[in-house]
């Protein structure tokens, strides 16, 4: 697609969507419009193995030291927000 044409296609998108009443359309497509656009990028979470090594480390040094949170802690947290 060329230059002339890719331009030609977002401004009728544009329109379409300022056009569109229903505000759960406009919702969807700019939720799966982020989606689509995010497949683009790099994840923001790649751990080289001795990262992943350092961090199993420190979770076992974390549980033996008890600096731990249980499940029934953590759910009872997110009722309070």
């Amino acid at each position: 697609m060329n230059a002339v044409t890719l331009d030609t296609q977002k401004v009728t998108l544009a329109r379409e969507i300022l056009e569109e009443p229903n505000e759960n359309i406009v919702m969807k497509v700019m939720t799966y419009f982020r989606a689509v656009k995010d497949d683009t990028k790099v994840p923001p979470c790649h751990f080289s193995v001795e990262e992943l090594k350092t961090e199993i480390a420190q979770s076992l040094k974390d549980v033996a030291y008890g600096r731990v949170t249980t499940q029934e802690q953590l759910e009872k947290e997110m009722i309070l927000w």
